[in-house]
Formats: C-alpha cells, sequence, structure tokens
C-alpha cells in the first residue's frame, strides 16, 4: 500500500513537471540590427511581451533567441513586437515609420521587404 501511494505520488510530480516544461517555447528569428543600440532595443521588444521569459540577440548572426510561455503569447505577439520598433526579421517586414526614426547607426537598409 505504501508503494501504491508513492508510485502515485511520483506520477503526479512527473505530469506536473512535464506540464510546467511543455508551455515553454524556444523560438530563433533573424532579426536585422547593427549596433549595441539595435541589441537594446530588439531585446527590450521581445521581454516587455507578455510570456516572453528570455530574449538574446546576437549581432554576429543576428539570431534572437527567444523562451516565451506559449500559454501567454503567440509568437506572432513577440515578431510584431520586434517589427514595431522599425526592425525587420525572416520574412517579415519592419514597421516603415519606426524605421525611419532609428538612429542613422541603427538603418541597416530601407527597412522594407517588396512581396
Amino acid at each position: 500500500m505504501k508503494y501504491n501511494v508513492l508510485l502515485i505520488v511520483m506520477v503526479v510530480i512527473g505530469l506536473s513537471t512535464a506540464a510546467a516544461q511543455s508551455k515553454n517555447q524556444k523560438l530563433e528569428l533573424h532579426v536585422e540590427g547593427v549596433c549595441k543600440m539595435c541589441k537594446e532595443r530588439i531585446e527590450t521588444a521581445a521581454l516587455r511581451t507578455t510570456g516572453v521569459k528570455f530574449a538574446q540577440w546576437h549581432n554576429t548572426d543576428k539570431i534572437l533567441h527567444v523562451v516565451y510561455n506559449a500559454k501567454k503569447v503567440e509568437e506572432a505577439e513577440i515578431r510584431n513586437a520586434v517589427a514595431n520598433t522599425g526592425h525587420k526579421m525572416n520574412d517579415q517586414p519592419a514597421d516603415s515609420s519606426a524605421y525611419q526614426s532609428l538612429p542613422d547607426c541603427c538603418k541597416y537598409d530601407n527597412g522594407i521587404e517588396s512581396h
């Protein structure tokens, strides 16, 4: 009887841990940027999005690494938050007015992709 209770407790704890881990998703986005100000702007936009737990952008490969709670935020919301700061990514263009207001050192191109 003792062992059955222990086994049930272990299974419940295991399922709870698996459920908690499954809500966290990883995302990698290629985000255009140039400098440390871009890095701060890109990471801040992602981190201010409810449900984002981690965001780090690397200038060398232009990859934004994100960990987010999929129960609180969708990938599209994170993409939009970054695009709204003037930075294009993968196949999503930047907000053109936000791009135009970037400091000159942050302008990587015209900020708009033609489709």
